[in-house]
């Protein structure tokens, strides 16, 4: 089932640029698709918190 949900989504994404690419620049299509994936990932995070004692590598390498 979160296959087909992944796939739905990916699928419906070509069909969306198709309509928007008119209106709006490639640079500022790009740039919004990045916004929304950065807050999707955000929310992510909020809900899906670990401590940091368990993940010292990560926040060394994401800094």
């Amino acid at each position: 089932m979160l296959l087909l949900l992944i796939s739905g989504i990916w699928g419906s994404q070509f069909f969306f640029i198709a309509l928007v690419i008119d209106n709006v620049g490639v640079i500022t299509l790009s740039a919004i698709k990045a916004c929304i994936g950065g807050i999707c990932l955000l929310f992510f995070g909020f809900f899906y918190q670990k401590k940091s004692e368990e993940y010292p590598g990560v926040i060394i390498n994401g800094i």
